[in-house]
């Protein structure tokens, strides 16, 4: 091993390869949980990496990622010697995952890694330290006797690799070299389990042993596996002891946005357990997250949201036959909207001045408002004209409205107190409003009305576009490109959502270039600097990550679940192919 930093980059790797692994089978024996103690904080299993590594860099995005000389692009823009030391470092821990045999023997057959809690009573001096003290590898070469060339014990430099050892209970713990830093390894029921940090590996031990409770007794992590068999990766994260672990930590501190740290945490809570899953087709990738909550423990926003049953969408006729984006969702609930609308009002006077114009126009306040939006919503976005002057998307969102008159009016009473130049039009049956100035379709504001909809946007073209569509009764889940990954869709569900990651991509590379002329206009230096990273850094990482061509999700609630299905498409994955 040529680097310092091998706890780390095999964490990171693993976390950045697990769509290219095979199936892990859930076996107690085969466990690699089992030697983990409950106070991980995160937890990532993976099988075969080193060949899961080889098949990313053959990969499109893998080899764009090669391609690009990050070194000499940090020169040319003048990036200061300590982000150019950072940048080395980086790319050396990539080259050595890639090549050194002694990695992709400790990646093996299976391996797991853990971010355990802090056992020492001194504070880490910043977060590299805090992941090399902390870190637990676990590892199942594919060879028994691999793991004693992890060690150096078959190799002729093996007095320089062992440094000490000593027993602990029934257990002989090993004190190695690898690269320039001193580990502690020790054999456990056929599988090596490595640290930096000698009292992570006698928790472990004691895990074993059964004297601390291990991860696999842990409630949120069982049921979480109760929902799958054999996935091709496994990450799961604790987070009532991640939420718990970092409130402990916030507390003893003072710094800036910390009451926003610690209200954010609050507002996770009574979901405890989260896990993540991937398995990899010849052509596609398939996903799942699966988030366990407490319904008597999260806060009253959230237990509207967990409580919403799942539906099969009555808006999914409401597409075109080539969306860029495509969501749908019954859980919105537009009710809660009006406690962060009237909070917002107390901090904000133009927000302030408006509830009160609705309230003396109309009558309604932002709640009684509110409440006449039913349960169901939906957006579509388009690519923009690719011949006008700013590359913005096209979207339409549509909202269902339980009273439909009463609404219109609302808005009718509340708009006749401005001046606005708008321009009135029907379409079919719908009727709608939009300003009669916009310089372009993508920048011409519309609202109107559609049956029992509600609908806002930016182009008239994609409103017709979605009218004509709905009328010919195709629908989202008749869309070749949904068929190919449709993991559900057109099932009972909480939402649903399509990307064209192609086109996403296309438009994020026109936005950013329009961007620099903007940034050029005001400091042609950093523009050129900016440009320099367009075109030899991100461009080419964009370019490589349309391998992700399309993805289709679903997503639904049981009584303590929330479960999400993903589907990916990555067909034509070369480093050639071209849209």
């Amino acid at each position: 091993m040529k680097t310092s930093a091998f706890l780390i980059y095999a964490s990171i790797l693993l976390v950045f390869v697990y769509l290219f692994t095979m199936r892990i089978e859930v076996d107690e024996e085969d466990d690699m949980a089992r030697f983990i103690p409950q106070t991980v904080l995160l937890y990532l299993e993976q099988q075969e990496g080193a060949d899961a590594l080889k098949r990313f860099a053959a990969s499109r995005f893998g080899q764009h990622l090669e391609s690009i000389d990050f070194m000499a692009v940090a020169q040319e823009i003048g990036v200061q010697d300590n982000s150019v030391t950072l940048i080395k470092s980086i790319l050396n821990t990539y080259k050595v995952a890639q090549d050194d045999p002694i990695f992709h023997k400790v990646l093996g057959k299976k391996v797991a890694v853990a971010l355990m809690q802090p056992v020492d009573s001194e504070a880490e001096t910043d977060a590299i330290g805090f992941l090399q003290n902390n870190t637990v590898v676990v590892m199942q070469p594919k060879n028994p006797r691999e793991w004693h060339d992890i060690t150096g014990k078959n190799s002729a430099d093996s007095d320089n690799r062992m440094l000490s050892s000593s027993q602990y209970g029934t257990y002989r713990i090993h004190r190695v070299l690898l690269g320039e830093q001193p580990f502690s390894l020790v054999l456990l029921k056929g599988f090596a389990v490595l640290s930096r940090n000698e009292n992570h590996l006698r928790r472990c031990i004691d895990t074993v042993d059964g004297e601390l409770p291990a991860l696999t007794t842990d409630l949120d992590f069982k049921e979480i596996r109760e929902h799958f068999t054999a996935p091709d990766s496994f990450i799961f994260v604790p987070m009532k002891k991640v939420r718990q672990f970092i409130s402990s930590i916030g507390e003893g501190y003072s710094f800036p946005g910390k009451d926003l740290l610690l209200r954010g945490l609050h507002s996770t809570a009574g979901f405890n357990g989260l896990g993540y899953l991937a398995w990899r087709k010849e052509e596609r990738i398939e996903n799942k997250i699966l988030i366990r909550f407490e319904k008597q423990e999260v806060n009253a926003f959230a237990i509207n949201y967990v409580q919403t049953p799942p539906v099969k969408s009555s808006m999914l006729s409401l597409a075109t036959g080539d969306p860029m984006i495509y969501y749908w969702s019954n859980t919105l609930n537009f009710k809660n909207f009006s406690m962060y609308i009237e909070d917002g009002a107390q901090h904000d006077r133009r927000l302030a001045d408006f509830l009160d114009r609705l309230k003396t126009v109309t009558g309604k306040d932002a709640s009684s408002t509110f409440a006449l939006f039913g349960e169901e919503a939906s957006m579509i976005v388009e690519q923009g004209p690719r011949d006008a002057l700013f590359p913005f998307p096209l979207g339409i969102f549509f909202i269902r409205v339980d009273k439909i008159e009463e609404f219109k009016g609302i808005i009718d009473k509340l708009l006749q107190t401005y001046d606005l130049p708008l321009q009135e039009e029907d379409y079919g049956s719908a009727w709608f409003r939009y300003w009669s100035q916009g310089p372009q379709d993508g920048l011409l504001p519309l609202y109107g009305f559609w049956q029992d909809y509600f609908f806002f946007g930016n182009s008239t073209a994609l409103l017709r576009r979605v009218i004509d569509t709905h009328g010919s009764k195709i629908s989202l889940a008749n869309i070749a490109a949904v068929r190919k990954i449709d993991p559900g869709v057109a099932e009972k569900n909480n939402s649903v959502t399509y990307l064209n990651n192609v086109q996403l991509i296309s438009m994020v590379e026109n936005f950013l270039e329009v961007l620099g002329t903007f940034i050029a206009i005001e400091d042609r230096e950093i523009a050129m600097k900016i440009r320099i990273v367009l075109k030899k850094i991100v461009n080419p990482l964009l370019d490589g990550a349309m391998m992700y061509r399309s993805s289709t999700s679903r997503s639904h609630i049981t009584d303590h679940m929330l479960i999400i299905d993903s589907v990916t498409d990555i067909s034509n994955n070369s480093s050639t192919a071209k849209e």
